[in-house]
């Protein structure tokens, strides 16, 4: 700032009256105006400058450091003319890592800044410096040759912190690439990929400035995941009338009881399929099993109802009540898209508050229902797949899908 000292002389020299009543007038408009109009100020332009000499080689990704001053005033670095990433700056320091190539390649580095005055200005930094290209080389570690979707497979060798992913190519030349982020100069881990059979993949390796590929560095077996669920799970199940050796039903196990197997399994029974006086198919509660349904079951040449055994555990002491599900009810149809989507993930959270009260309901194909064996104390979702009514009630079947708890 430089001031016109003769004229501030002057107003140095003011009468006495301006001496006594200075705010009238140096707070004045007119009187501010020419005091301003005397001053100059000049704005200095803030310059980086640096210290370094570039020079010498280095790998892709190692860190460069550039010193000197103000720059942390630098908004860009170009290598060669193209831009690279800012690592870290301040005032004295700047860095960045060598950037990627296909080739040993020499770089000018220039420094990129803004003057105050809205132009943008460049500082080239003296030297230059050669980044040599690095191939990675590797292989797949020995306990990662065969894994399972979802699981960490492991890349071993030398170099690998150049690379950028991993490419997967099976049978027949599919091939797919797996981003990596960060890897380590000795060693990785991928996460296998979703496959829907066991998979064998060939690995290479992706790096450089134009994603070279290298030669294959081994193969991985990819296993399908086996799923645990929190349920059991039967499918396709084919319940009879009582006239049919499957009439009875185990949840737990899985399974149907013939009319021979039925006194040493009756505490296993979760229910059964009746028989009706018209073109139908009903489930039943064990409870309601009555002289018709014993006489229907045959073992050898004998129905149960007179081998003289004692079958009071299946027909009084056992319970399992049913809800047929309506989905022109919003919480009931949730739980039938769940069933019908493949989406049950908890057998008692899915079911929530529906609550099984039917002893004997009538099905038919696409139904979904919920049950509870209370003498178990456990629940569980039925989907019928499909009926058979035939001209013998006794003989008709379901078939069905059963969740039950474990």
């Amino acid at each position: 700032m430089t001031i016109n000292h003769s004229r501030f002389t002057y107003l140095r020299k003011c009468s006495k009256r301006q001496k006594l009543f200075p705010l009238l007038y140096f707070t004045t408009p007119f009187i501010v105006a020419l005091y301003v109009s005397w001053m100059t100020v000049y704005i200095a332009p803030v310059i980086p400058t640096t210290s370094t000499t570039l020079s010498g080689e280095v790998k892709p990704g190692d860190i460069i450091t550039i010193a000197g001053t103000n720059l942390n005033i630098i908004k860009a670095i170009q290598a060669n003319g193209e831009s690279v990433t800012i690592d870290n700056k301040k005032a004295t320091e700047i860095t960045f890592k060598a950037p990627e190539v296909d080739a040993d390649t020499e770089f000018t580095i220039t420094l990129v800044y803004d003057n105050s005055l809205g132009n943008d200005q460049k500082l080239i930094v003296p030297g230059k410096f050669t980044v040599k290209e690095v191939v990675p080389g590797g292989s797949v570690a020995s306990d990662s040759r065969e894994v399972e979707t979802g699981k960490d497979v492991t890349i071993e060798g030398t170099n690998l912190n150049v690379v950028s992913a991993v490419r997967l190519t099976k049978a027949g030349g599919v091939s797919s690439d797996i981003v990596i982020t960060n890897p380590g100069a000795t060693g990785f881990t991928f996460k296998a990929p979703e496959v829907d059979a066991d998979t064998e993949f060939t690995v290479t390796l992706i790096y450089g400035k134009s994603d070279k590929e290298t030669a294959s560095i081994g193969t991985v077996k990819v296993k399908k995941a086996t799923v645990v669920l929190t349920y059991l799970y039967w499918e396709n199940i084919t319940l009879g009338a009582p006239a049919t050796e499957c009439a009875l039903f185990d949840a737990s196990a899985g399974r149907t009881i013939t009319p021979c197997d039925l006194f040493d399994n009756q505490a296993n029974v979760d229910f059964a399929m009746d028989a009706t006086s018209s073109a139908a198919a009903r489930l039943l509660n064990p409870a309601n099993i009555n002289d018709n349904f014993m006489k229907a079951q045959i073992c050898g040449d004998s129905p149960l109802s007179s081998d003289g055994k004692d079958y009071s555990t299946v027909r009084t002491s056992l319970k399992t009540q049913f809800k047929l599900l309506n989905s022109g009810n919003e919480t009931e149809n949730t739980l039938i898209q769940k069933v019908l989507n493949g989406e049950i993930t908890d057998i008692k959270e899915d079911i929530g508050s529906l609550n099984p009260s039917t002893n004997t309901p009538t099905v038919t194909e696409n139904d979904v229902l919920v049950f509870k064996n209370t003498n178990k104390n456990k629940m569980g979702i039925i989907r019928i797949k499909s009926v058979t009514l035939g001209e013998k009630k006794e003989l008709n079947t379901i078939t069905m899908d059963v969740y039950y708890e474990k």
